[in-house]
């Protein structure tokens, strides 16, 4: 049973970098890659990427002051630079539940990633670093990790149980 649930993951991710990689070519179809003589350094790129990362992870759970489109800075600021300490925290989140075998914690932090890399604009296809649109899908995999949260909850406090499956339904 657990290695068929492997394979229903893996062809999830499999899908999502199909899709994902069916949205680059449509961008670069249409036009919407940027020529390389006019891309950023690949240092700024990689801030701008955990600029964005942090910023759908945010919003994710605290939607507030949303925008379709959030534009480029006009330059990296010294505090871009501390959106690599949430970027490094997921990764160590996931290195953790990788070493301490906890599979669907992996796999939730995996399919939020996986599905928000495709759109970190380190291939810039657009004039804006991030857009609200592009945290839709990868959202179920931070709502699994809630949905767990619940669940172990739940299991381990038996009286709690009817108060938390009342709240859970408003965390969606």
């Amino acid at each position: 049973a657990v290695e068929s649930g492997v394979d229903f993951a893996s062809a999830f991710f499999a899908l999502s970098a199909v899709f994902g990689a069916g949205s680059i070519l449509a961008q670069k179809a249409g036009g919407y890659i940027v020529d390389v003589a006019q891309m950023q350094p690949i240092a700024n790129r990689l801030v701008y990427a955990c600029v964005a990362l942090t910023h759908y992870a945010f919003t994710l759970f605290v939607p507030a002051r949303l925008s379709a489109l959030y534009p480029y800075p006009a330059a990296v600021q010294p505090i871009h630079y501390l959106s690599i300490l949430p970027v490094l925290a997921l990764v160590a989140a996931l290195a953790y539940a990788v070493i301490k075998s906890r599979r669907e914690i992996a796999f939730a932090i995996l399919f939020f990633l996986v599905n928000i890399a495709l759109v970190l604009q380190l291939l810039p296809v657009a004039d804006f670093i991030a857009a609200d649109r592009y945290n839709y899908l990868s959202s179920i995999g931070a709502c699994f990790i809630v949905a767990l949260v619940f669940v172990r909850i739940a299991d381990a406090r038996p009286k709690f149980r009817a108060a938390v499956w009342t709240v859970a339904p408003a965390c969606a």
